[in-house]
């Protein structure tokens, strides 16, 4: 059996997510490499081979956000699961939730209202993240 760690790529602009998700993911076991924008991303999928991809819908770039980043990776035909994770509410707006599925996305979390994440590797979302976001 390898030692091997899961390598868990996280993009987000917002730095405050990113301090508190990337330590959990650390402490759960993986190994976490961040990027704050989606060319970034795109580089480090193809430089670091990630095992998972936590990716931010709305990354405050006005000419690439993560449903591009997902649309360009799967057109690569990169198949590394892909959750988004993001404060759109998919009760109030499903457009987004509709289009990161329709790109190739594997599951999408409100940042306020996670239940796992990581589902891939069975670990759950309050050993990573605790009760509180």
């Amino acid at each position: 059996m390898s030692d091997k760690r899961a390598k868990i790529l996280l993009v987000d602009d917002n730095p405050r997510v990113r301090s508190f998700v990337r330590p959990a993911l650390e402490a759960a076991g993986f190994d976490c490499v961040e990027a704050v924008d989606g060319l970034t991303a795109l580089e480090k999928v193809d430089r670091e081979y990630p095992d998972l991809l936590v990716l931010d819908i709305m990354l405050g770039d006005d000419n690439m956000n993560g449903l591009d980043v997902c649309k360009r990776i799967r057109k690569k035909g990169v198949r590394i699961p892909v959750i988004f994770l993001t404060i759109k509410d998919r009760t109030e707006d499903s457009r987004y939730m509709e289009r990161a599925f329709q790109l190739g996305g594997d599951d999408y979390y409100q940042e306020r209202g996670i239940k796992t994440v990581g589902k891939e590797y069975g670990v759950a979302s309050d050993r990573i993240f605790g009760t509180e976001i």
